[in-house]
């Protein structure tokens, strides 16, 4: 808490009332909240960012989904991913 911008990613398993607890802190002072989040039973990974102006970029770096590995060029398999976050957003009601 209290990064002044000099972030300090840490690792641990929490639960969801842990990470809301962390995030309402971080909220409260205006800080950018990012979490690492990775699917279920799998390595593939991403990192969230929000600040408080809502904007939300997702990095897609962790282990990423692509296209087809058999080529030179790996392009991220973005629609894999947008069929996994988008649901999350709008069931919670993050998203209208």
């Amino acid at each position: 808490m209290g990064d002044n911008d000099d972030y300090d990613w840490q690792s641990e398993e929490i639960d969801l009332e842990q990470l809301m607890d962390i995030i309402d802190k971080k909220e409260k002072q205006n800080e950018v909240i990012g979490v690492i989040l990775y699917w279920d039973k799998s390595s593939i990974g991403m990192q969230l960012l929000i600040w408080n102006s809502g904007k939300l970029p997702f990095i897609l770096t962790i282990n990423r989904k692509i296209l087809n590995d058999n080529t030179e060029i790996n392009v991220t398999d973005v629609n894999w991913y947008l069929e996994r976050i988008l649901p999350a957003f709008i069931g919670g009601n993050i998203l209208p």
